[in-house]
């Protein structure tokens, strides 16, 4: 059972509780006038929804209208749907045209990340070697700046010297001639 027909039955049949009665007993008399205490629906009613929930009707046995010449309305819907696959076509196709054309963009982009990447390695490469020559040139500029102290202080007391022997030797002289 539906549950929508489940949930009509209270409306069709209100003195039956659906779910303790599964039993239905059939009443001969589908005309009689409707008892005050169900609510106010006829059994034909009743039975009239119970149809239209199964998808038939009571009106089954009058004439229907006669339907009308639907070939050109087929022909039309066939088309749309034409129209409809071709247009889902087309959206598919731009979508595949864009994923290869990002596809291409992200591959660029993966190129030129990794070009970046290594101009960065030579990059650091050459800073890490004029850093150590810098370094160096330092190093060897302290060497002959402490080379240079000492020479410096070697020559100053060699002058001293010198002036010492100068003066002692050039005062001795001097006393001599006064």
């Amino acid at each position: 059972m539906s549950i929508a027909f489940v949930r009509a039955l209270p409306i069709m049949f209100p003195n039956i509780n659906p779910v303790k009665k599964l039993k239905f007993e059939r009443t001969e008399d589908f005309n009689a006038p409707v008892p005050s205490g169900t609510g106010g629906v006829a059994p034909a009613d009743s039975i009239a929804i119970i149809l239209k929930a199964f998808g038939s009707s009571i009106d089954d046995d009058l004439p229907r209208p006669p339907m009308r010449e639907s070939g050109s309305d087929w022909s039309v819907l066939i088309e749309r749907i034409r129209a409809s696959a071709a247009r889902v076509r087309e959206v598919e196709a731009q979508a595949s045209e864009r994923e290869t054309l990002i596809e291409g963009i992200l591959e660029r982009v993966r190129a030129d990340l990794g070009a970046a990447e290594e101009r960065v390695r030579v990059a650091e490469a050459q800073t890490a070697r004029a850093e150590a020559a810098a370094a160096e040139r330092i190093r060897a500029a302290e060497a002959r700046l402490a080379e240079a102290e000492a020479r410096a202080r070697t020559s100053e007391e060699w002058l001293k010297r010198i002036h010492e022997t100068i003066f002692s030797e050039f005062a001795v002289i001097d006393e001599g001639r006064s």
